[in-house]
């Protein structure tokens, strides 16, 4: 399988204020090596400040690192023409933890999904409706309950799945998937990463799936990779099998120590 995103040294550096005159810095990734190929599932997990979110966003672009170098089929997304970065900006998609954060309140579903479909040239307005319909059906969201509502009507379960459409309106080749349970109940967890894993089968994805929890990040890639992060490093990667049943580092064994069944 080919590479989709490959980093090489990534580190990220936050310049923060401690006071009127004094300001420190915040090592958020450090030196960061990380790859995905096609058709690839890795999880990613680290508890609350291991940088596994700022990972997720400078792979996806939307944040450059302070050093090191992102590449989308082996090119450094830096040495790209407006047009290259474009289609790097397309086939990456990052799904945030909130979705209610990242739709307009304004806008209906209909017109937010019909923005995307129009932006991207997907459908042409006649067709537009069908194929926005179609995708929902796919996320097992019934398009007449969904379309006509706007996001803060619509339950926690409900958007993400939205977000999930809208992503895949623009078709992907890596989708990274930011926390995207850890809004809902614990019930409804389980079945909205099986979805995603049904998605990624069916339109060819490569999915990070990014999480605090080591038995959801073994779940979901359970056939996949593991990397485990830790204050901003990455202190094991590898397949997941193999780190569950043999962890080297301490971290990871406290990891799964703190969470001997799945939390769903």
């Amino acid at each position: 399988m080919a590479k989709i995103l490959e980093a090489r040294h990534l580190t990220v550096i936050y310049t923060i204020r401690k006071g009127l005159f004094s300001k420190a810095e915040v090592q958020a990734l450090n030196d960061v090596d990380f790859e995905i190929e096609e058709r690839g599932s890795i999880s990613v997990v680290g508890e609350s400040g291991s940088g596994k979110t700022t990972l997720g966003r400078v792979l996806a672009g939307l944040q450059p690192p302070t050093k090191g170098t992102v590449l989308f089929y082996g090119k450094d997304i830096r040495a790209m023409s407006k047009d290259e970065f474009m289609k790097y900006r397309r086939s990456v998609q990052y799904i945030p933890q909130d979705p209610y954060s990242s739709f307009n309140p304004f806008k209906s579903i209909e017109s937010a999904l019909m923005d995307v479909v129009t932006f991207y040239k997907i459908a042409d307005r006649r067709r537009a409706y069908s194929v926005i319909s179609s995708m929902l059906r796919d996320l097992q969201l019934d398009p007449d309950e969904v379309l006509d509502k706007y996001p803060h009507q619509l339950s926690g379960g409900q958007l993400q799945r939205v977000a999930i459409a809208r992503a895949l309106l623009i078709r992907p080749k890596v989708i990274i998937a930011d926390e995207i349970v850890s809004m809902l109940d614990a019930s409804l967890r389980v079945d909205l990463i099986d979805l995603l894993k049904q998605v990624q089968r069916e339109y060819g994805l490569g999915v990070v799936f990014i999480t605090h929890d080591i038995a959801l990040a073994r779940y979901f890639a359970a056939d996949g990779e593991l990397v485990v992060m830790y204050r901003g490093r990455v202190v094991e990667h590898g397949r997941t099998s193999e780190i569950i049943e043999n962890p080297r580092d301490s971290y990871t064994k406290l990891l799964l120590s703190s969470h001997l069944e799945p939390s769903f």
